[in-house]
């Protein structure tokens, strides 16, 4: 990277604390629960993410010498993605509160999203027990959660996983571990996701 370019991606919108939240199923009630939070908005899932993702993976890849070649390097590609996901995660978000998005796969391309966003925090929803057929429960696990974990060794200590198992016997202790992880405080609230905003 050139000066001018460092000079150019200066401006780079690093501020933002987004919540990514994944996981096969239960993405939504826990979604429900978390932005029943004062200080947390969390919209039905809005999908792109991992779109957005897979995209971002498609420039680097295949198109990246074509790309280099029109004048778009590694770093205008991570420049213009970070800023439309931004615009995209906090479209209709009320002001002052932190953004939760909890489409399932987020966790399977949290390296990339928390290179773009360096205050972001993913939580992986699994189930020990996901499925009634152990094989595709087997394949769940060997693939979606093995995966998930590989992407987290990029983001140490930003990544928690939470068992859907403990949420549902425990969901005030669970949700109070949630809550310390992303640094909020405690709200009755979030044991109500009625109250959602």
């Amino acid at each position: 990277m050139t000066v001018g370019d460092e000079t150019r991606h200066a401006t780079l919108p690093e501020e933002h604390d987004f919540v990514f939240v994944g996981g096969a199923r239960g993405t939504a009630p826990f979604g429900a629960m978390l932005g029943a939070h004062p200080r947390v908005w969390c919209p039905p899932e809005r999908k792109l993410v991992p779109v957005m993702a897979e995209l971002h993976a498609t420039w680097s890849g295949t198109m990246s010498r074509d790309l280099r070649a029109a004048g778009v390097d590694e770093a205008a590609m991570e420049h213009a993605a970070r800023a439309w996901l931004a615009v995209f995660l906090s479209a209709g978000a009320p002001a002052g509160v932190r953004v939760a998005e909890h489409t399932p796969h987020n966790v399977l391309h949290a390296a990339w999203l928390g290179r773009l966003f360096p205050r972001a925090r993913f939580v992986h929803l699994i189930r020990d027990h996901a499925d009634p057929d152990a094989d595709a429960d087997a394949l769940y696990r060997a693939t979606v959660v093995s995966a998930a974990r590989e992407q987290a060794e990029a983001i140490p200590g930003r990544y928690l996983e939470v068992r859907q198992e403990d949420l549902e016997a425990a969901p005030r202790a669970t949700m109070a571990q949630v809550l310390a992880f992303l640094g909020e405080p405690w709200d009755d609230a979030v044991l109500d996701p009625s109250t959602c905003q």
